[in-house]
């Protein structure tokens, strides 16, 4: 109310058009010899020419299960699996478990499963890749710290040169094994679940809650009465029997 005294217009700015622009520029042209100052402090820049290719991360684990013989002190080897996780550079997860179709040392179930990854690399066409392990043999033999004493590793480690020949940049890191965990569930899985007769087995992992206490208040406060028991020992080897006869029946051992 205090404003209707005077007498105030309002008059809306005119665009200014690119001619304009051009004139002012045109009317004061820089020196040759000016410095080019790209410091834009009203902007946010967020790049500035093309980004870097793309990095990709891949764990992978070896898991084999073996027996040993007493009487001729040797180990016999048994199944193995291989598990291997890649992330994109989108954060990205890509879960693969094999299950070796021959047996081999844990060693060898390494070896496999960075041949596995770096097969699945190629294919993928992938440019850059961190491989991360938690094998200390494997790694620092591929990183040439570690001599291949072992003739059934040698065409393991000539193989794993040859492909890594075939990524543009890859580069190998050790990791302590609980950060390998995820990778070393899959090798597990697939070893426990190896079947000479299937090729592939399916398997589906869904999520499920935990029992809250929404889920006790249907469950009757009535205790739970167990009306028989039965016991699969065998009652003739059962160190205990002889005892339990003597305090029922007196029956001396």
């Amino acid at each position: 109310m205090i404003l209707l005294q005077f007498e105030i217009t309002f008059t809306p700015l005119r665009a200014v058009k690119g001619q304009a622009v051009a004139d002012f520029l045109a009317a004061h042209p820089l020196p040759a010899d000016s410095p080019l100052n790209d410091d834009l402090p009203d902007e946010q820049i967020m790049s500035l020419g093309e980004s870097s290719e793309a990095i990709w991360e891949l764990y992978f684990d070896g898991a084999a299960s073996s027996c040993r013989i007493a009487t001729q002190q040797s180990v016999i080897p048994g199944k193995a699996g291989v598990g291997l996780i890649f992330i994109t550079p989108e954060k990205g997860m890509m879960h693969f478990s094999y299950h070796l179709s021959e047996p081999c040392t844990n060693n060898e179930a390494e070896y496999e499963a960075l041949i596995t990854g770096l097969e699945l690399a190629i294919l993928m066409e992938i440019k850059e890749i961190k491989i991360f392990g938690d094998s200390q043999l494997v790694i620092n033999q591929v990183a040439g710290t570690y001599k291949v004493l072992n003739p059934n590793l040698l065409r393991y480690h000539q193989y794993t040169l040859h492909l890594l020949e075939q990524i543009p940049i890859a580069t190998l890191y050790r990791v302590p094994r609980g950060s390998n965990s995820a990778a070393d569930a899959l090798a597990k899985l697939a070893k426990e679940f190896a079947c000479p007769e299937e090729d592939s087995i399916l398997i589906e992992i869904q999520g499920r809650k935990t029992l809250s206490l929404i889920d006790l208040e249907h469950i009757s406060k009535t205790p739970l009465q167990i009306l028989s028991a039965s016991s699969t020992i065998d009652e003739e080897g059962d160190w205990r029997r002889p005892l339990v006869d003597y305090l029922k029946e007196g029956k001396l051992p």
